[in-house]
């Protein structure tokens, strides 16, 4: 069995990496291979390592440490390096990251990463940022919630306080499907409004309410492949709405195609292209979004996770996805292409991991059902369902109470009428059926 050599070998460079750099105590910052088989930090994270990203990593960790104790009961050894890597993270969490009483820093600069953590001093790096967001940085919070005990509970209920100013209750309004104000399509007839009294979309106008987003960019929901929110059902209910109203906007601005913070199209060859960060839907956003004319096929990976009774989305993902990969240069030997500008005249012309992975696993149902098994282990899952519905339930009501806004529509699939324009021509050497791809492509 091949999977088990890979995981060691994993595991070890790894450890490798954690000798090496032993002041970023288990975290890894963004790293390059260096041609000799190893990793060393890119230049922009000496001595720097985020908390946003290895949140993920530990929960990943935590997956496989998980997924080799049910299929693999007799590499004890291969489980305790995995169950090594997230524990160490937890253990070391608050001196690399924790500045109390402000949380958790977004970026920790230290001292000296070939030093020992002993001998290393932790720092804002720049501007202080914090994890107090609602979104994907919310997995390092969780991870430390429930297993560290370095915080005090004060502490660790402080933790979800500060997140309270990011987590709000919106409606995005928009022009029903038969109003003659979609027809004559103007963006000012998009509109939000906030407040705590439901209302029901009526013939004129339909009435979602979501949680507010960043930019309400699909990457803010990446922490619903990995922890059980749909057991937390004050929020899955949120989440489920929000993926209900990302498809409504869609089809009211006419885009068989969805958003998600990417690497953006260029116009030539040779062009370096720029990281946009700002994709999403302005009218539901706390910050602004210029980026809206740029589709990515990942940003189907949320609806692929919804399979829920009668709200089963698989096949509208599918959908989206599908719109997006056959337009020109939507597909190559590789996949997936990165983005598209919705006029058709560009492409990012790369693939990245963060692309590609994300509707993977979210077709596959990410990993909550092991990750559940995993804190059921440990004792830990009702905890994390307490917790998830106190703070929603806040803001958007008990689900066993009255309906939100906008919860009895349907989603929305794409539209043939609205796909992208067939204006560039095929890659040649590397198109999805180019000769030159590799045959096992």
């Amino acid at each position: 069995d091949a999977l088990p050599i890979l995981l060691k070998e994993k595991a070890a460079n790894y450890e490798k990496f954690n000798a090496l750099y032993p002041g970023f105590g288990g975290f890894l910052p963004w790293f390059a291979l260096d041609g000799k088989g190893g990793m060393t930090p890119t230049w922009d994270f000496q001595n720097r390592v985020p908390a946003l990203d290895n949140g993920e990593m530990l929960w990943a960790a935590f997956a496989v440490a998980q997924a080799l104790r049910e299929k693999y009961p007799d590499q004890a050894s291969l489980v305790a390096s995995y169950d090594l890597i997230w524990q160490r993270m937890v253990a070391n969490g608050v001196t690399v990251f924790y500045d109390d009483p402000n949380g958790f820093r977004t970026v920790t600069q230290l001292t000296n990463q070939s030093l020992p953590m002993s001998q290393n001093t932790y720092t804002s790096s720049g501007t202080p940022g914090y994890l107090d967001d609602p979104y994907e940085g919310e997995l390092f919070t969780v991870a430390m919630y429930l297993f560290s005990k370095d915080l005090t509970p004060a502490q660790k209920e402080q933790l979800w306080v500060a997140k309270r100013p990011m987590l709000q209750k919106v409606d995005l309004v928009l022009p029903s499907q038969d109003a003659a104000a979609r027809e004559a399509f103007k963006p000012n007839n998009i509109r939000i409004e906030e407040g705590s009294k439901v209302k029901k979309s009526s013939e004129d106008e339909v009435r979602i309410t979501v949680q507010r987003g960043f930019w309400f960019s699909a990457h803010e929901t990446w922490k619903y492949m990995f922890l059980p929110y749909n057991k937390a059902q004050n929020n899955w209910r949120v989440f489920k709405n929000g993926e209900r109203a990302r498809t409504h906007y869609a089809s009211y601005v006419r885009s068989t195609g969805l958003w998600a913070s990417v690497n953006g199209p260029i116009t030539a060859n040779g062009q370096n292209g720029d990281y946009f960060s700002d994709c999403g839907i302005q009218a539901i956003a706390f910050q602004n979004v210029t980026h809206d004319d740029v589709i990515t096929p990942y940003g189907a990976f949320p609806l692929f996770l919804i399979k829920d009774g009668k709200d089963d989305t698989e096949g509208i993902a599918a959908g989206y996805l599908h719109h997006m990969i056959v337009s020109r240069q939507g597909q190559n030997c590789f996949g997936t292409t990165e983005s598209f500008n919705v006029s058709g005249n560009s492409v990012a012309p790369l693939v990245t991991w963060d692309s590609k992975i994300t509707t993977l696993v979210a077709a596959m149902q990410g990993n909550v059902d092991i990750i559940t098994r995993g804190l059921d282990r440990l004792n830990v899952t009702d905890a994390f369902v307490s917790i998830i519905n106190t703070e929603w339930g806040m803001v958007f009501g008990d689900a066993s109470g009255e309906a939100l806004s906008g919860e009895d529509l349907p989603f929305l699939p794409p539209n043939q009428a609205n796909a992208v324009p067939q204006l560039l021509d095929d890659f040649t050497s590397c198109s999805a059926t180019s000769p030159a791809c590799p045959s096992d492509f």
